[in-house]
């Protein structure tokens, strides 16, 4: 198979890239966006390294610069979302007077809705840090070249970021850990 565009004009060196990382990148947006979004910035991802194809690191290089392509689209539609979000807000509270709908969720299980609250409490830099290291499972240089930094700055970054977490969901477990109530005594039958 030759390695040059077909009549079409795709590069078959870049359909196997696609092949090979598409599943990959699209499981690291949907873990940090809806099913829809994610799909939008996976496309997205691979459309910047269509236009960068020249300049798109290989081998084992190429899945870190995906990641930081995914975390820069993702970061994006969260910003636009937040705006959309704060729009939307405005404009419902004009003129209304009723009281909002209960936003409580059932959850499925304390210790995760701790940990996912937790990790709400972090700066956003710590959180996507921990993502990086634990659900990507990435290595230290794999992570400074998804957001830019040194490996020192990266290594830095994840020790105090696990600290940070482990205050927060520690401070969290204190706070909604249920204490039994006391048995009467005396007074049975």
């Amino acid at each position: 198979m030759s390695d040059r565009p077909d009549a079409s004009g795709i590069d078959p060196v870049f359909v196997r890239f696609y092949g090979e990382h598409y599943p990959k990148v699209l499981a690291y947006c949907r873990r940090r966006a809806e099913p829809e979004a994610a799909e939008d910035a996976s496309a997205e991802v691979f459309t910047a390294a269509w236009r960068k194809w020249p300049k798109v690191p290989e081998g084992e290089r190429a899945l870190p610069w995906l990641y930081g392509a995914a975390h820069r689209e993702i970061l994006h539609q969260w910003r636009s979302a937040a705006r959309y979000r704060r729009l939307v807000d405005r404009m419902q509270r004009l003129g209304r007077t009723d009281p909002p709908e209960p936003d409580q969720v059932v959850l499925d299980g304390v210790e995760a809705e701790l940990a996912r609250e937790a990790l709400t409490h972090l700066r956003q830099s710590d959180q996507e840090a921990l993502r990086l290291a634990l659900w990507e499972e990435l290595t230290t240089p794999e992570i400074a070249v998804v957001l830019g930094l040194t490996e020192n700055a990266v290594a830095m970054r994840l020790l105090r970021a696990k600290q940070r977490f482990g205050d927060q969901y520690r401070a969290l477990e204190k706070r909604h850990v249920k204490r039994p109530l006391p048995v009467a005594s005396g007074g049975g039958r």
